[in-house]
């Protein structure tokens, strides 16, 4: 089934931000008639301390930053990618015979801590569906600690703008550059200044 286009005015202005230790990335983009259209990108610099083993610990400091970036560039919603080394991926498989494809969601949510070493609770997760085998569904389960990603998304808040998608560094990176439906291996190599 294909899905509606969506009109252009019902389209969000998305502003999407990498925030590491000591630097931030930002891109912009519109689509336009011939394609999409980069409207604005840039990085600059976070203070050493500020975020220590991808934890926000100076939040003014990040606040700050951002509120600058943010109006600078007329920014109202935020795209933010999480650092990888504090979530987890899990490749899995799930019979048909004991969940149907609307359930997915759910059975994984019962399934959690089989999964991730952190309570329930304390866990925000997504999948994505693979594939449907035979007589099973492979899935790729991402998830975070919630209180990590909440104070990303307060500081985002705080600074002016509404956070409204956050994913793991690593699958926003891959969801650029690797074209939608391949099917072959690929390697990615992510090389900060650092």
């Amino acid at each position: 089934m294909r899905l509606p286009k969506v009109p252009r005015f019902l389209k969000l202005p998305l502003f999407a931000i990498d925030i590491a230790e000591n630097s931030y990335k930002y891109l912009s983009l519109e689509q336009s008639h011939g394609g999409i259209r980069l409207v604005t990108s840039g990085e600059g610099k976070i203070p050493q301390g500020t975020i220590q083993n991808s934890e926000i610990r100076e939040q003014g400091a990040l606040r700050a930053i951002l509120q600058d970036l943010f109006q600078k560039n007329y920014v109202r919603f935020v795209a933010c990618s999480l650092p990888d080394e504090r979530g987890f991926i899990r490749s899995l498989k799930l019979l048909k015979t004991n969940v149907k494809k609307e359930e997915i969601g759910s059975a994984l949510s019962l399934q959690l801590d089989a999964h991730i070493p952190l309570p329930p609770s304390e866990v925000v997760f997504d999948y994505t569906l693979v594939s449907e085998e035979g007589d099973h569904f492979d899935i790729v389960l991402r998830a975070f600690p919630r209180a990590l990603v909440d104070s990303y998304c307060q500081v985002i808040a705080e600074a002016g703008a509404l956070p409204i998608f956050v994913e793991p560094k690593l699958g926003a990176i891959a969801r650029a550059i690797i074209p939608r439906g391949t099917t072959e291996s690929s390697i990615l190599l992510n090389i900060n200044s650092t």
